[in-house]
């Protein structure tokens, strides 16, 4: 397999069916101790694995009515896409029945995860982190920007 479908496979089993099981043992075994969820705003966070369980676990289930899924590999990153009529709003932020979460995965397993409202957004992430990763990263599952840009 390539790594690219390595990384399709490790968001689709560890992330997107095991949500749908409510596994959260298989959740667990795909995410980095210290993995990262970003949420749509800089306080949305879960800082590491147990925290992004504990988070899931707070859902008891429930999972939104999907209409479709999107999911996009492109070097250490897996691009996910939900489409749902019940994705109106989360921690109080608007959503347009959309949300979109670029996952990074280094060693197999999910370092980090970043939520976007739009699909545009989350790609152009996906492009800046390619981009960035040819000059080094900064931190574990973060890369650095490349010269001459703002972060």
């Amino acid at each position: 397999m390539s790594v690219r479908n390595d990384n399709l496979r490790i968001v689709f089993a560890g992330w997107v069916d095991a949500l749908r099981r409510n596994d959260l043992d298989a959740i667990e075994r795909h995410l980095h101790p210290d993995a990262v969820w970003q949420g749509l705003r800089p306080d949305l966070v879960c800082a590491d694995r147990a925290a992004i369980v504990d988070n899931i676990r707070g859902n008891e289930g429930r999972l939104p009515d999907v209409t479709s899924i999107e999911l996009v590999a492109e070097g250490d990153q897996v691009l996910f896409g939900v489409h749902s009529p019940d994705l109106v709003e989360v921690a109080g932020e608007q959503l347009d029945e959309q949300v979109y979460e670029v996952f990074t995965i280094a060693d197999g397993l999910i370092v980090r995860i970043d939520e976007y409202r739009r699909r545009e957004d989350a790609a152009e992430a996906m492009i800046t982190s390619a981009a960035a990763t040819a000059y080094g990263p900064s931190a574990p599952g973060r890369p650095s920007a490349p010269p001459g840009s703002s972060t």
